[in-house]
């Protein structure tokens, strides 16, 4: 059986990436909101090539 994330990523991939999170339209606002989370270790900025905003997420090893 394939998992329901899988699922909705292989449907809408610029949904998968992007459902959940607050997209911030500049990375200076998202750093900003960074340097306010908690266990900021193990999450980051980044520029979504989905919806081309920036997002909050967790460090992918």
């Amino acid at each position: 059986m394939i998992p329901a994330s899988r699922l909705v990523e292989e449907a809408n991939p610029a949904c998968a990436q992007c459902h959940g999170k607050e997209r911030f339209e500049t990375p200076q606002l998202a750093w900003a909101v960074w340097q306010k989370m908690p266990r900021r270790s193990i999450r980051q900025v980044y520029r979504c090539e989905q919806c081309h905003g920036w997002h909050i997420g967790e460090v992918r090893s």
